[in-house]
């Protein structure tokens, strides 16, 4: 089962070091996906996200060894 999505946005919020040089020392991504009936298909794009998250994304891992990261999926 394919599933349409009318939107989609990504969402950063931060955090940042107080000393200087200031550097992120936390990161939190919300994705969130906008359309008809996507809570029916809720599991799959959990699944996408967290694959891109854990498995796909080289900057994700890269980032995790020097920061926090967490991340949040909104479904609309």
């Amino acid at each position: 089962m394919q599933v349409t999505i009318d939107k989609f946005e990504i969402k950063a919020e931060t955090e940042m070091t107080e000393e200087h040089p200031k550097t992120y020392k936390k990161i939190h991504p919300i994705y969130k996906f906008t359309g008809n009936n996507l809570n029916k298909s809720k599991n799959k794009i959990e699944k996408t996200v967290n694959l891109f998250q854990k498995k796909y994304c080289g900057v994700s891992t890269l980032l995790e060894k020097a920061l926090e990261i967490t991340y949040e999926i909104k479904i609309f």
